[in-house]
């Protein structure tokens, strides 16, 4: 269960980083697209937390 806790913590926290990113930067960034798969890869690993939890 804390690994939940520590996953979600980590996607809310890259959410936020993107909204600000997507302020300051033009949306084709580099560092949006990184942030953005980085995304991807923890919404991923909270899906498979889920899936195997039952």
């Amino acid at each position: 269960m804390e690994q939940l806790e520590e996953l979600i913590e980590k996607i809310e926290a890259l959410r936020n980083y993107l909204h600000e990113l997507m302020e300051q930067k033009d949306i084709n960034s580099p560092d949006i697209l990184k942030a953005s798969q980085q995304l991807d890869q923890f919404l991923v690993e909270y899906h498979e937390l889920i899936k195997n939890r039952d």
